[in-house]
């Protein structure tokens, strides 16, 4: 009995290797999981996968990285369920950010982490500006309790939507 048991666990992880093996992963988690991105493409022959929509991450921005010694400033809407809708790089001085659900890449300036509580916090990024307050530092990093973006249009009508923040480095 514990031999035929034993097959049918066997041939149920062959099944499952099998099956992961023809699932696009994104390098991170190929890493992750196999050890090296490149030998898991090559072996499946799958073309890289695409850059995920803002869509798929509820209507905002993916998830974005800072390299090692990076600081980034980050921004989400205040309203559930909190899309990211701006990334500063301030290491490298340039933001993204997601106007009318399509995402806008900008110059933006270069900055050094150096946020007390209490601190206002100025943004522009061409017709947008985010005005804020750092309200706490906690484990090295400056949160944003309080901040509002402004959008102005080419007729001169603004939308104003609260955001909060997170100011961050990356070690």
């Amino acid at each position: 009995m514990s031999i035929r048991w034993g097959m049918i666990a066997t041939a149920g992880l062959a099944l499952s290797a099998t099956a992961c093996a023809e699932v696009r992963h994104d390098e991170p988690l190929a890493e992750i999981l196999f050890g090296n991105a490149e030998s898991v493409t090559a072996q499946t022959n799958a073309d890289p996968p695409a850059p995920p929509a803002a869509s798929d991450y509820m209507n905002g921005l993916p998830p974005q990285d800072l390299a090692p010694g990076e600081c980034g400033a980050f921004f989400w809407d205040r309203a559930e369920p909190n899309p990211l809708r701006v990334f500063d790089n301030e290491s490298r001085g340039d933001a993204r950010l997601l106007l009318n659900g399509e995402t806008v890449a900008v110059a933006s300036a270069v900055r050094s982490f150096d946020y007390r509580a209490g601190e206002r916090l100025e943004r522009r990024y061409g017709n947008v500006s985010i005005a804020g307050e750092i309200t706490d530092r906690r484990n090295g990093e400056a949160v944003i309790g309080r901040a509002l973006m402004r959008v102005r249009d080419g007729d001169g009508r603004e939308t104003v939507t609260p955001m909060v923040g997170l100011i961050s480095c990356r070690e």
